[in-house]
């Protein structure tokens, strides 16, 4: 296939790509839906074919020792939606906890535009140069990318509008709100005793008050944030796992006993579509002691205290 031929298809299925994110109403806004049709991101992931480049999965392009994925682009839909929830303005600064392939930062970058500048940090240098190799194809020049430990941010380039994580978080540590501008946003996908949730938050009177959750999948925060995550499956029979993240301990055969039990079981016949489940399961996660409206604090272990009512949900 010949380069112009190559182009052609790559532009093809790239619009192709984009309207299902539209009719999935995952955009919802002429600025991130103008960036996504803009952005090649095939060049991002040039291991991969152009079709899998545009397919509505995600891609994995760095595995750990053990097989498991430490880095990859994640599903269109996913980056569509935590765009939406960010809201990036012209001439923003923008932080990015987790570069990735490069291809949400330039993203950011089209969406920031020339009076604007985005700030990428990630805790592996063969992935920051994948980034970079990403970002030089595509000719984007106003990309600060860093390796390091995206826990502690990069006080360099702050203070912030907007940061975005794109990494499985247990909390929002100090030095996020910290380089946060007054009126910052703050999108990251929040990990609660197995689930995560993408969750928009705003300052509001002393807290972090969430403004809109969405569903999300991310490989976990490694570095000073990473927090033991132990899985138990609960049946032999069909793939039930519980996921722990809270560092409590659990007793596995009893919770299987439970399972196999009818009378510990009540079924209550209610109904609900994905979504309203997704936000009642996230909120029942959140009910002992926990909640969405975070306090700053740099007390204790200095990660933030989330004890409060639960305020969960858009």
């Amino acid at each position: 296939m010949s380069i112009d031929a190559a182009e052609t298809s790559a532009s093809r299925l790239r619009n192709t790509m984009v309207d299902q994110l539209v009719r999935w109403r995952s955009l919802r806004t002429t600025q991130v839906e103008a960036a996504m049709r803009a952005v090649p991101r095939h060049l991002f992931v040039p291991d991969a074919s152009i079709e899998k480049a545009y397919a509505q999965d995600g891609v994995v392009t760095h595995r750990g020792t053990d097989g498991r994925p430490r880095s990859m682009a994640s599903a269109p839909a996913v980056v569509a939606q935590m765009l939406e929830q960010l809201d990036v303005r012209p001439g923003h600064r923008v932080l990015e906890i987790g570069a990735g392939t490069g291809y949400n930062a330039a993203l950011l970058a089209h969406l920031v535009g020339p009076g604007g500048r985005v700030t990428s940090i990630d805790i592996d240098e063969d992935v920051v140069e994948g980034a970079r190799s990403g970002l030089a194809a595509v000719g984007c020049d106003n990309v600060h990318l860093i390796c390091g430990d995206g826990e502690y941010g990069h006080l360099g380039d702050a203070p912030y509008e907007r940061l975005v994580v794109t990494a499985g978080a247990w909390d929002v540590p100090p030095a996020w709100t910290d380089q946060l501008t007054v009126d910052g946003r703050i999108v990251v996908p929040l990990r609660v005793r197995g689930l995560t949730r993408s969750v928009a938050l705003e300052r509001e009177n002393g807290f972090l008050r969430s403004r809109s959750m969405r569903y999300c999948g991310f490989i976990p925060m490694r570095g000073a944030g990473h927090c033991p995550e132990p899985t138990l499956k609960l049946s032999d029979d069909i793939e039930v796992y519980l996921r722990l993240d809270d560092r409590r301990s659990a007793d596995a055969e009893s919770l299987r006993n439970a399972l196999d039990h009818p009378a510990h079981h009540t079924w209550l016949g209610v109904t609900a579509s994905e979504e309203e489940l997704g936000h009642f399961e996230f909120w029942l996660a959140t009910m002992d002691g926990w909640s969405l409206r975070v306090r700053p604090t740099r007390q204790g272990t200095g990660r933030s205290s989330r004890r409060s009512d639960p305020q969960v949900g858009p």
